[in-house]
């Protein structure tokens, strides 16, 4: 018998993380102590939390993934955030990865001034050959993502980021942020995909 995968029709899953606040107050100490310059002058950023300061400092969060029982095939965790006038300009729409067998999941834990932010996915006719051309961001691991033309995408559906959830990364999306403060959440990323976990 041949065990076949199909590709998500499902854009997110809400869940309930019933430690939320002790995550929250952790990750963002984390954030403060690492990595606070972290967004430069850009709008928008992504930057991978180091595993081993997360096990150390984020008991909570790490507990919260064994609780799910993948905390074994955790392999990144991302800090992803907007912030100020540039957060819709350098958020493109974008898929993570073209491969959506390898990268179809995110598991997305909002941490500060969420109450106003979403995640949109849209439905996308043409690719934006420049959304990460020269980006240092993908020197930091989005060489596989791809991005998408805005005016010639219609939004198809949306979730408020203060929601904690599965996302699926497969489908065209990206971060909007109707705040200027800082938003911050993390988002952790598991191998191999977990595509079993919703099976």
């Amino acid at each position: 018998m041949t065990n076949t995968i199909s590709k998500p029709s499902w854009l997110y899953k809400t869940i309930d993380v019933p430690t939320i606040d002790q995550i929250k107050k952790e990750c963002m100490d984390v954030f403060y102590k690492h990595y606070p310059d972290v967004f430069g002058d850009r709008g928008f950023t992504f930057t991978y939390a180091d595993q081993d300061i997360l096990r150390a400092e984020a008991p909570a969060y790490i507990e919260y993934l064994k609780s799910l029982g993948l905390y074994e095939r955790w392999v990144k965790s991302v800090l992803i955030g907007t912030c100020g006038d540039q957060r819709t300009k350098d958020s493109p729409i974008h898929v993570d990865s073209e491969d959506w067998q390898t990268r179809c999941y995110a598991l997305n834990i909002p941490l500060i001034n969420c109450e106003h932010s979403h995640t949109v996915w849209y439905d996308v006719k043409d690719y934006d050959l420049d959304a990460y051309s020269g980006d240092d961001q993908t020197n930091k691991g989005y060489k596989s993502a791809r991005g998408f033309k805005p005016e010639t995408s219609i939004e198809i559906d949306r979730l408020a980021i203060i929601n904690p959830a599965w996302i699926n990364v497969s489908v065209p999306h990206r971060a909007e942020n109707a705040n200027s403060d800082l938003r911050l959440l993390i988002s952790t990323r598991f191998w191999p995909e977990v595509h079993d976990y919703f099976n």
